[in-house]
């Protein structure tokens, strides 16, 4: 309950931020974030299914993991930016 509490006082800061962003600033934030999220996601699926599916090494799936995410991170960047 604790660090429920702790997130949701968290959200008068979020809202006071957003005051200050420009909308130009908020599309690139939005835009970032959902690609960051989406891309996670197809890593965590990629992960999930070569451990639990095709039986691979955790050591050798997180470092296939890592790779991915370094890369898709240099991506993102270079598109965005």
């Amino acid at each position: 309950m604790k660090k429920i509490c702790n997130i949701i006082s968290l959200i008068p800061i979020a809202f006071i931020a957003l005051i200050f962003l420009s909308d130009e600033e908020m599309k690139i934030h939005c835009k970032s974030q959902c690609i960051s999220l989406l891309a996670l996601f197809i890593i965590f699926c990629l992960i999930y299914y070569l451990i639990f599916c095709a039986n691979c090494n955790r050591y050798v799936v997180s470092f296939i993991g890592f790779i991915l995410w370094i890369i898709i991170l240099v991506a993102k960047n270079k598109v965005l930016y």
